[in-house]
């Protein structure tokens, strides 16, 4: 899962990337459950991570 603000350069460092099965996510915060369920390129933010999940619906990627 990324944020959408990590730059090429972050991304393309192998340091920086993680690979983890869903279930593990999962585990650690049961809440990504309902961001998880949507289709591809649904959006959702919260405050702090014990904040409920919000979707964004006016959210565009930067050109």
């Amino acid at each position: 899962m990324f944020t959408g603000l990590e730059t090429e350069e972050y991304n393309d460092d192998p340091k920086n990337i993680r690979i983890v099965e869903v279930g593990y996510m999962l585990d650690k915060d049961p809440s990504l459950l309902l961001p998880l369920k949507q289709k591809a390129g649904a959006v959702f933010e919260r405050q702090n991570r014990s904040a409920e999940w919000q979707q964004v619906t006016d959210w565009q990627p930067p050109e």
